[in-house]
């Protein structure tokens, strides 16, 4: 199946995240670690922010959030391989600077930042340590990373996407199934 055939390429996250509340519950549980590390690790005023793989901009929409209750200045660059998502992000966003680029191939840009977000995109990317290198070049070297990925390999997962919800394989695009053990192992 081709990439712009599945699904997740093309449909509304706001739509179908906010419209469950599990997922509405999750994505809140998400920002609030967001914000207890920005907190712990952010010591300035003013924050330049990368969010690499932004998808629609759920997480843009949680860091505007965040960053206005704590009272910091930022600026956000944002970047995707997928147009359609770009679009999306134009519309709701449209003063945050916008990139598409595939974090393999090229550079990201020659720009350092304080925060870089890379929430649930690392598991989609065949090459990923080649996408983890080229995001520490982009890292302030005092800067955070929060790097987020589904711990599909644990049991759970595993039981459901074997057993009880069998169609995800059929339509995942993840080609890396992380658990916390072969996270500790390779990184």
């Amino acid at each position: 199946m081709n990439k712009k055939e599945l699904l997740w390429y093309k449909d509304d996250q706001f739509k179908n995240q906010f419209s469950n509340e599990f997922q509405k519950k999750l994505i809140a549980s998400r920002w609030n670690i967001f914000k207890k590390l920005i907190k712990k690790h952010i010591n300035k005023k003013q924050i330049s922010i990368l969010d690499a793989g932004c998808g629609d901009g759920i997480n843009i929409l949680g860091l505007k959030i965040i960053l206005k209750e704590l009272n910091l200045n930022y600026t956000i660059k944002a970047i995707d391989i997928n147009v359609i998502r770009l679009e999306r992000v134009k519309k709701i966003f449209p003063c945050v600077d916008l990139e598409q680029i595939d974090i393999t191939h090229e550079t990201i840009t020659t720009e350092k930042f304080d925060l870089i977000v890379f929430n649930h995109v690392l598991e989609h990317i065949k090459n990923d340590e080649k996408a983890l290198k080229n995001l520490s070049k982009a890292l302030d070297v005092e800067g955070l990373l929060i790097l987020g990925i589904p711990n599909e390999g644990c049991l759970l997962a595993t039981l459901r996407n074997h057993l009880f919800q069998r169609k995800i394989l059929k339509y995942t695009d993840h080609v890396h199934f992380y658990t916390l053990a072969s996270i500790k192992q390779n990184y």
